[in-house]
């Protein structure tokens, strides 16, 4: 499990930063159990209540590992507050968006999607190209063949103790003002290098 180095910013207490970082260390657990389990060769055979068949072992290695990922790229963003855009990130997303402005009114448009969910920014490696994405739950609707160069997470434990049922908008401003953009940057340049 990694460790992360967090501080409140905007309205984002303390305290749901501590809960943020408990529901991660929940997704690790839970991904390490079912990873346990899948080397378990009587899996696929046994019936037993206590295991579950091996298509809900997968299901669920998923779900878990993905949230688990998700939290670590999500994380990585506010470790350590960045300075104003990064020249890389924003050329790479005004290519699509046609400005960085452009592109973080798309993350907030894509924010206002009903329910709990993640807006992603990822570069698409056959087109060259970076595109914004609503994913509902952790494993459902990542773009294949993409890499994760942004993270917004949506689900209500990020931002409701701090910012309440209406202040999502508010919420993904406060995290576009205090992200660290060398991060989307490195890896972005890590994205373009692997697609090369």
């Amino acid at each position: 499990m990694r460790e992360f180095k967090l501080a409140p910013f905007g309205n984002l207490s303390a305290a749901s930063v501590e809960a943020h970082l408990g529901l991660y260390k929940g997704y690790v657990e839970q991904t390490e159990a079912v990873l346990k389990q899948l080397r378990d060769a009587t899996v696929p055979q046994a019936a037993t209540a206590a295991l579950t068949p091996r298509e809900t072992l997968a299901r669920r290695l998923s779900f878990e590992g993905n949230g688990a990922r998700l939290h670590e790229l999500f994380f990585e963003q506010f470790e350590a507050p960045g300075e104003g855009n990064n020249g890389t990130f924003s050329t790479a997303v005004s290519q699509r968006f046609g400005s960085f402005q452009a592109w973080q009114d798309d993350i907030l448009e894509l924010g206002k999607t009903r329910g709990p969910g993640w807006v992603l920014t990822c570069f698409e490696a056959r087109s060259g190209l970076v595109d914004n994405y609503w994913i509902d739950l952790h494993e459902f609707g990542l773009p294949a063949d993409s890499a994760v160069l942004y993270v917004v997470d949506l689900w209500e434990h990020a931002y409701w103790t701090d910012y309440g049922a209406k202040g999502r908008d508010h919420y993904m401003r406060d995290l576009l003002a205090h992200s660290n953009w060398e991060i989307s940057a490195k890896r972005y340049q890590e994205a373009w290098r692997r697609a090369a």
